[in-house]
Parts: C-alpha cells; structure tokens; sequence
C-alpha cells in the first residue's frame, strides 16, 4: 500500500470507554478514548510526527491512534480532518526520514573523505 493511502479504516471502543467503567471509575462521564486503526503500519519516523504534530497517541502495533476525551459522535463528525490531521502528520514524519537519512548519508561521506586523506580508507 502506498505511503500517501493513509486512512482510517475502523473505529473501535476501549474497555474504558464504555460508560459502566466509567461511572465505576469516577472517570469523566461525558467523553470517552476511542482508537482509530489506520490502513497501514507507521514508521517510527510517522509516529513520531502524529504524536508531536498530531497530538495523538500511536499505539504498541503502530497501526492504531488513540484519541483521549471525545465521542464517537465527534470522532463521526470530523473524520476527514482527523483523516487529514493524521495523514499531514505522517507526511511530515517521512520528510523528516528522508532528510535524517540524507544527512547520515552525507555525514558518512564526509567520513570517508577525512579518513582517506589520512590515508586510512578503510575506516
């Protein structure tokens, strides 16, 4: 699947949002978590972004999101800003890939570069 097909693809309630543990916990009795699987993996560059940028939180399997303190009502009404919020942040997270491995690329040329005029090219 290509990196730019990232969607949500199914909503799903936690054991915490149902209002029995809620009420049961003191737990605030009007909002809830609901986790958003996503239709691919992300990378940890990906996650990275969604959590700094997105503000969301990515779960253990990378697949999931999980937003804190809404409804699925709301989660319904904005699902594609969070579909675009989602996939924006992840954009993000591969640019900031992309650019981290140019660097490390140009970091171990310029490397090789000093240790050859030291005479030691294989360091």
């Amino acid at each position: 699947m290509p990196e730019d097909d990232l969607r949500i693809v199914r909503v799903e309630l936690t054991e915490q949002s149902r209002k029995v543990w809620r009420d049961l916990n003191n737990d605030h009795p009007l909002q809830y978590p609901v986790l958003l699987w996503l239709s691919r993996s992300l990378d940890d560059f990906e996650r990275l972004s969604v959590k700094t940028w997105a503000g969301m939180t990515v779960g253990i399997d990378a697949m999931t999101v999980l937003l804190t303190n809404t409804t699925l009502e709301a989660v319904r009404d904005q699902l594609g800003a969070l579909n675009g919020k989602i996939a924006n942040a992840a954009t993000r997270g591969r640019q900031m890939r992309d650019a981290a491995f140019a660097e490390d690329d140009r970091l171990l040329a310029l490397e090789a570069e000093i240790n050859d005029s030291l005479g030691n090219p294989n360091n």
